[in-house]
């Protein structure tokens, strides 16, 4: 299966483009958004934003999104034109290097990881909207209310879990392949970007 041999060569190489990305997590980050008060009407757009991974070292470019991998965040919005202000929400590694979420510890039947995964807020559009080419939509429409209680509620307290305690970043999904090369049963599940940007757009939906 051509599919599944092109998605297992990158896998197998992503050890090695990894070993060049070594980043601080969150070093200009802040705890809150500094929205204007709306009076309960929605002003505060939630955008979905994607852009191929790896793609702020200029070595690699664009070339992962040929394979379909991105990372994945979002972004809050409000206002138009020069009064315009964003604020960039990514849910990554804390690690200084992804090769801790690529090389887990083994013991027993066991894998362990030690690769704390948690939010980082930063303020502005992070690295430019030229950079997100994969997507950049618009998926809630929210209060300014709303939006600071996102944070409160939700992103907040995972960013107050210990050191070795759960989301774990990961990047191995382990479990069967179907013959179109899809794990058909996921025994460990892996937790990545995406993961956290889906786990938040869930709780906009069930509670907002």
């Amino acid at each position: 299966d051509q599919p599944l041999l092109v998605r297992s060569l990158v896998w197998l190489l992503l050890p090695f483009v990894a070993h060049g990305q070594f980043y601080g997590f969150c070093t200009n980050g802040t705890n809150k958004l500094d929205l204007v008060e709306d009076g309960g009407q929605p002003s505060v757009d939630l955008v979905l934003v994607q852009a191929p991974l790896f793609s702020t070292n200029p070595k690699i470019g664009d070339k992962l999104g040929i394979f379909g991998a991105f990372h994945t965040a979002l972004v809050f919005s409000q206002g138009k034109g020069i009064d315009q202000k964003y604020w960039t929400l990514e849910f990554d590694i804390t690690s200084s290097s992804i090769l801790v979420g690529i090389m887990p510890k083994i013991r027993g039947n066991s894998l362990i990881w030690e690769s704390d995964a948690r939010f980082c807020l930063t303020e502005g559009l992070l690295w430019g909207r030229r950079h997100w080419t994969q997507s950049f939509q618009t998926v809630f429409r929210l209060t300014s209310a709303q939006a600071t209680s996102i944070l409160q509620d939700f992103v907040i307290p995972i960013n107050r879990s210990k050191h070795g305690q759960r989301p774990q970043y990961q990047l191995w999904r382990v479990g069967p392949i179907d013959k179109q090369g899809h794990v058909a049963q996921t025994f460990v599940p892996d937790i990545t970007c995406a993961d956290g940007v889906s786990w938040l757009l869930h709780h906009v939906y069930a509670n907002m």
